[in-house]
């Protein structure tokens, strides 16, 4: 007959098994999050201490407090469990880039590894092998964080001991040289706007830097074409999966991107000139217009089916934008270069760099140090000559 021993409540019964002449005990340890079956194991040794210790790191009762299980799900099934968890709570933009980052580097990496054998070795050999072959690229960086943020779940619940994917060395991908328009650039880019449909957008989205999505989610509702106040509070942007993408109207990125601004007088007056030729347009196409209340349409096409006041496609605006830097002769710029000319021409001005954080309506104020710390040169010089100014004038 086997010889037991009790052990405290909880703790379970260790026997002594005289067949293998080993002490063991069954090991409860919950339920498994990912399958919903109840997760046991046996242990096995010599003595009744080395069994209480294989015991005490399978409750994850050890000195350290952590738990050491070898029965935690896979890292694939731990990915998709954290996602349909958290997904709702994040924005569409946000959802398809950690989707994608979890398919294609996240899963074929790890995915069939157990959580605990995903290790800081593991993770920055992975990392490593990336940047010696492609260099440091944000994908993976967006990747990592992906996981850093689904191990931070995993350790609350209790399924690892630590959160492996902040003991490592991230490459920092290079970033692209912001190349803004000088003033004297950004005037021959508005001359030769001036007579182009969108000749509003463009002069609002270089005045007030607004990106392409709240540029193109723009609507007249907050628009006040007397004060010239503008309510930045949603956007248009590319919703679904890759292949199937629809134009859909959204809030706008954070709560911070929220915000309220002052149309310039040079800005005021095109929405105005925009408004009465939108209105003109309107008439003339007549039930094709559907009112939806945007401040920029596309085209208004004839042909069947074709329908009015619908609005701009984001590409078709980059198109217009390249067709119009060509005129000027001056090189091709993505839509978010007008955002950061806006960034530059203030700051060459001694604009503080909090009121342009609130003007692009940037998270924080690091977000704006980091984009245009290298443009403060001439603010800085500014700032010496003011204060020699003051303070030279005695000497």
């Amino acid at each position: 007959m086997a010889k037991t021993t009790r052990r405290k409540n909880g703790e379970g019964t260790i026997y002594f098994d005289e067949a293998r002449g080993k002490w063991g005990a069954m090991v409860d340890l919950g339920t498994d999050v990912t399958t919903g079956k109840r997760r046991r194991k046996l242990v096995r040794a010599d003595t009744v201490d080395a069994v209480v210790q294989k015991m005490k790191l399978l409750h994850g009762r050890d000195v350290a407090g952590q738990l050491t299980s070898t029965t935690t799900p896979t890292v694939a099934a731990f990915l998709t469990l954290w996602f349909e968890t958290h997904s709702d709570e994040w924005a569409d933009s946000t959802r398809r880039g950690y989707q994608d980052a979890i398919d294609r580097y996240l899963v074929p990496a790890f995915g069939t590894l157990r959580l605990e054998a995903l290790t800081p070795s593991v993770i920055q050999a992975w990392l490593t092998a990336h940047k010696k072959k492609s260099g440091a690229r944000r994908r993976i960086t967006l990747a990592h964080a992906v996981l850093r943020s689904a191990l931070t779940a995993a350790r609350q619940l209790q399924l690892v001991p630590a959160n492996h994917a902040m003991n490592v060395s991230v490459p920092a991908p290079k970033k692209k040289p912001i190349v803004p328009f000088t003033i004297d650039e950004a005037q021959r880019f508005l001359a030769v706007a001036k007579n182009h449909r969108l000749y509003a957008l463009f002069s609002v989205g270089l005045a007030c830097g607004l990106r392409l999505g709240e540029a193109c989610g723009l609507a007249w509702k907050h628009v006040n074409l007397e004060t010239g106040d503008v309510e930045i509070v949603q956007q248009l942007q590319l919703v679904g999966p890759k292949g199937k993408r629809t134009l859909q109207l959204v809030d706008v990125k954070t709560e911070k991107s929220r915000r309220a601004l002052v149309l310039p007088d040079v800005c005021l007056k095109a929405m105005r000139a925009h408004r009465q030729a939108q209105r003109a347009e309107r008439l003339k196409v007549g039930r094709r217009w559907v009112e939806l209340d945007f401040c920029f349409t596309a085209h208004s096409r004839r042909g069947i089916g074709r329908v009015a006041g619908v609005p701009l496609h984001p590409r078709n605006v980059l198109r217009a934008l390249h067709e119009l830097l060509d005129k000027a002769k001056l090189p091709r710029r993505h839509f978010h270069s007008l955002r950061h000319s806006a960034a530059s021409l203030l700051l060459a001005e001694g604009v503080e760099l909090s009121q342009i954080t609130l003007l692009l309506g940037h998270s924080e104020l690091r977000v704006t140090q980091d984009l245009y710390s290298h443009l403060m040169k001439p603010t800085a010089a500014r700032a010496a000559r003011i204060m020699d100014s003051v303070l030279g004038g005695g000497q």
